[in-house]
């Protein structure tokens, strides 16, 4: 079986890494990939941030006969990759551009919420940067509250705004970072009511009509412990919660999940792929933030080692509509804990290229999963050991195994060397029997990898403790 993964981040590391243990899978690419999916499978230099060059990747799809892609990133969703794989008659897994609105329009999601009854938070949809200044600022506006950026912003398109004196800097935060046009008029917001609770996420293989629920996530939005400082992609996560109880996650299953798939169903737009759902647990109960079109990050780096199921059999099952003859998908009961190693100003800017040092020094069976590194000096090490079903070797992506590699190679000038290229570097992710455990197992090997200016949180699943 050959796979194309689509990406370049932490998630598709892991997505990747969680492939090449399976036997039934020959040959996984990742296009374009990262310094860790290069070792251990085949990056492509192909380029995912137009619709012209998702064309062309889907091509290379078609005529290298894949057997699945696997799409990581939103941006080409939004691009329309899947509408073309599925022309092409490859399977895949992610929603088609019009599903996919889901994600890439805020606007467009809160109104499809709010016709199917989804619960969520009080809105208004509002453009030009004059109409949303004069209402942010308007007497009758109560604080806080939440502005979020209509389209795409890589995790940069929301802003929390305690008080009116906030207002100018956020927006100006907003259009710094690419998540507002520079056109006044062209700006266009979500204004939402600020909820107050527990943050989860939740994840489902959709396959159109029926929903796999995957185990409840917390993930960290904000750079700085406490909950503090900028919005980022994701600071860390931790799977499972002793916020979430069963009867819990079933509501949540009932009540958003499966009413957003057969809204869009209903509505002539089937969904296909991962369904995400950021949530506040809320004294209302559990109220939607946003619906993404993809498996979260850092979130899926914490819950793809919990999985059972082989990756390969749920993804098939979901592009090809069959998640209810693969039966139930099975799920590890050990905690993940993932911490995320950011560079230095990040979010606000972007670092100098610095060595990654420490890797090989992680301890076995800890996973260190790569979202902005490159890899040089080493060609992909294929996976023999997994086809053969020894998957122990990649337990520890840069521990036993990359050390030997490195002493066999004869010449200094090939040993693999890592470089952190800037934004969120390595999650860090340790395994226990509890949370508590896995979070120790996870920080202590935090503090083996060294790369200049790098900052981290240090109190991801501490309240679980």
């Amino acid at each position: 079986m050959k796979v194309l993964v689509v990406g370049a981040g932490a998630r598709e590391h892991a997505i990747v890494w969680r492939l090449v243990l399976s036997p039934a899978v020959d040959t996984v690419y990742c296009a374009p990939g990262n310094g860790g999916t290069a070792l251990i499978a085949q990056n492509l230099e192909m380029n995912i941030d137009t619709e012209p060059e998702c064309d062309q990747l889907a091509g290379w799809a078609f005529n290298n006969k894949m057997d699945l892609v696997i799409i990581g990133p939103e941006a080409p969703l939004s691009h329309g990759i899947v509408d073309t794989l599925m022309m092409f008659g490859v399977p895949v897994v992610g929603p088609t551009k019009a599903a996919s609105k889901l994600e890439w329009s805020k606007a467009w999601a809160r109104d499809f919420m709010r016709k199917h009854d989804i619960p969520s938070p009080a809105y208004e949809v509002v453009e030009g940067m004059d109409a949303i200044r004069e209402k942010l600022l308007a007497p009758a506006t109560s604080f806080p509250l939440v502005v979020k950026a209509d389209g795409l912003a890589r995790g940069k398109g929301a802003e929390v705004i305690g008080a009116a004196h906030e207002v100018e800097d956020a927006l100006n935060r907003l259009v710094t970072a690419g998540a507002l046009p520079d056109e006044p008029g062209a700006a266009k917001v979500v204004i939402e009511e600020h909820l107050e609770g527990i943050e989860v996420s939740a994840l489902a293989f959709v396959d159109g009509r029926n929903v796999s629920m995957m185990p409840p996530v917390c993930d960290y939005k904000r750079l700085v412990d406490g909950d503090r400082g900028p919005l980022t992609g994701g600071m860390g996560a931790y799977t499972p919660t002793k916020y979430v109880t069963p009867e819990l996650w079933a509501q949540v299953e009932t009540d958003i999940m499966a009413k957003a798939v057969h809204g869009m169903l209903t509505d002539g737009i089937p969904y296909r792929g991962f369904l995400f759902a950021g949530l506040m647990l809320t004294q209302d109960g559990p109220k939607v933030l946003e619906f993404n079109c993809r498996l979260g990050d850092p979130e899926a780096q914490v819950l793809l080692p919990r999985l059972k199921t082989p990756l390969e059999d749920a993804c098939m099952a979901v592009a090809n509509g069959g998640l209810s003859l693969l039966g139930p998908i099975e799920w590890d009961d050990r905690a993940a804990v993932g911490v995320v190693l950011a560079s230095e100003g990040y979010p606000t800017t972007q670092a100098v290229p610095q060595p990654v040092k420490g890797l090989s020094d992680v301890q076995e069976g800890v996973l260190v999963f790569h979202g902005a590194s490159r890899l040089f000096g080493a060609a992909a090490l294929q996976p023999v050991e997994a086809a053969a079903g020894k998957p122990s070797v990649f337990q520890s992506l840069f521990g036993k195994t990359a050390r030997e590699t490195t002493d066999n190679l004869k010449s200094d000038f090939l040993s693999p060397r890592v470089t952190a290229t800037g934004g969120r570097l390595v999650t860090v992710v340790g395994l226990g029997e509890t949370v508590p455990q896995a979070r120790e197992t996870a920080y202590r090997n935090v503090d083996r990898i060294q790369v200049a200016g790098a900052q981290f949180r240090r109190d991801i699943a501490e309240r679980e403790e």
